[in-house]
């Protein structure tokens, strides 16, 4: 009886191990923002230190992950609201947080294009920030595109309403674009006025570079 014993023995203090281990860092499940849908190489999530990883359709994508494209490349994310985030190609973009249940979402295009369709959420508080170098798009239930350039970024509201103002707080200023119009802003710099986004504009928006999004 002693070999059985022993092994119950080994058994039960694995399994004790694994819990102290599962309770000791919840982080992971915590943190998961959502997964990738569809991807085209080339095209890669980092996440902190570790060496790059391909991002793969169902990869799981976590707070504070970045969303890397190279030429050609792009990603669409889903969250776990059921919002969608098209990443161009030759892109960077952070989740830096995504809380479904406080309905909080904040994101950081360094640079490149980002499409998305954020789900309207009722909560008080609700919101969707995209920050860039030189600008913050506040987003509530909006579908829009970013393009984050070196000199300026460019924001277009595709459905719904943007708040629009420099990254800096210290600039004061800040555009409400409805649906078709479009504000730049450049370092420094308070957003121009809004204005109506041309054929070539909308155009851009839509991208080949940029996965069509589904029928909603």
């Amino acid at each position: 009886m002693r070999c059985p014993l022993r092994f119950l023995l080994a058994a039960a203090l694995a399994l004790l191990v694994a819990a102290a281990s599962l309770a000791q860092d919840p982080a992971q499940a915590n943190n998961r923002a959502g997964e990738v849908r569809l991807a085209h190489a080339p095209a890669e999530i980092v996440r902190g230190s570790a060496s790059p990883i391909p991002a793969e359709r169902a990869a799981p994508v976590d707070w504070l992950d970045l969303l890397r494209t190279g030429r050609a490349g792009r990603i669409r994310v889903g969250l776990l609201d059921g919002s969608l985030l098209n990443v161009g190609s030759d892109s960077e973009l952070r989740v830096l947080r995504h809380d479904p249940g406080t309905s909080q979402t904040d994101l950081e295009l360094l640079y490149g294009r980002l499409r998305a369709n954020i789900v309207r959420r009722v909560q008080p508080g609700a919101q969707t920030r995209v920050r860039t170098r030189t600008a913050s798009v506040g987003v509530v239930g909006t579908r829009f595109w970013i393009a984050a350039l070196a000199a300026y970024t460019e924001a277009l509201c595709l459905y719904g309403e943007l708040l629009v103002r420099n990254v800096d707080p210290g600039v004061p200023g800040e555009v409400r674009l409805r649906a078709g119009q479009f504000t730049r802003v450049a370092q420094g710099q308070p957003p121009t006025p809004a204005a109506n986004a041309s054929d070539q504009q909308l155009r851009d928006a839509e991208d080949s570079d940029l996965f069509a999004d589904p029928a909603l």
